[in-house]
């Protein structure tokens, strides 16, 4: 079964707010890089089309702000 589909359908990056555009019909848990920031996004939703931040993602945004917190 093909995926690809007659037009192109868009979605906004959760990181930057780019503009996101697919020729082919993702499915849930699709990883997606995002051509303006190269931030990595995980397809949560379908419809309408929705991206998250990867667990990986994430985990690294949250190790940037722990290096970034003076515990002492």
């Amino acid at each position: 079964m093909s995926r690809r589909i007659n037009k192109a359908i868009s979605t906004w990056c959760v990181e930057c707010d780019s503009r996101i555009s697919l020729r082919i019909m993702p499915e849930i848990g699709d990883v997606i890089t995002c051509h303006e920031c190269g931030t990595q996004l995980e397809v949560v939703g379908l419809d309408p089309l929705e991206l998250d931040w990867t667990d990986q993602e994430y985990l690294s945004q949250y190790d940037d702000f722990l290096d970034e917190v003076d515990f002492e």
